[in-house]
């Protein structure tokens, strides 16, 4: 006979069976220290995927990090606060200055999309998707790590 207990436990117990947790960590590319932080924590089971950035300082050392750890989830994360491009300012000036950095400010650069999208602007129409495209572009060139 089985108890009250067991019986109300049992759907709890197969509902936890079927949860998947994914831990992604962000900022893989950033430096050499945040990339060996990432690669310890997929090594010790704490995380099972990663955002790229393409932009960063250490992304050569992340593709080489991600090509030896080919289990780790790897994705791209798409920049578009305080950071720099990809492409020539002059390709996207609504959104970077003329070094080619984003704004540092999340709220300039959301009211400035914003004000594009709507108003629009005679010489950048497409900056935005133009941006992102160049990103996606960097990171699938790198064929060791989207085969």
């Amino acid at each position: 006979m089985t108890s009250r207990r067991t019986k109300r436990m049992e759907p709890v117990e197969n509902a936890l069976k079927l949860r998947r947790l994914i831990v992604n960590a962000d900022d893989f590319g950033c430096s050499e220290e945040v990339n060996e932080a990432i690669i310890r924590a997929y090594n010790e089971g704490v995380l099972t995927s990663t955002s790229l950035m393409v932009t960063g300082s250490a992304f050569d050392h992340a593709v080489r990090l991600a090509s030896e750890n080919p289990g780790l989830g790897v994705g791209i994360h798409l920049v578009t606060v305080m950071g720099r491009c990809v492409l020539p300012p002059s390709e996207i000036p609504s959104l970077v200055d003329l070094q080619g950095n984003f704004s540092d400010s999340p709220m300039k650069a959301l009211l400035s999309q914003v004000l594009i999208s709507t108003f629009g602007s005679m010489s950048t129409p497409n900056s935005l998707s133009t941006f992102l495209g160049s990103r996606a572009a960097r990171a699938r060139n790198e064929g060791s790590l989207y085969q």
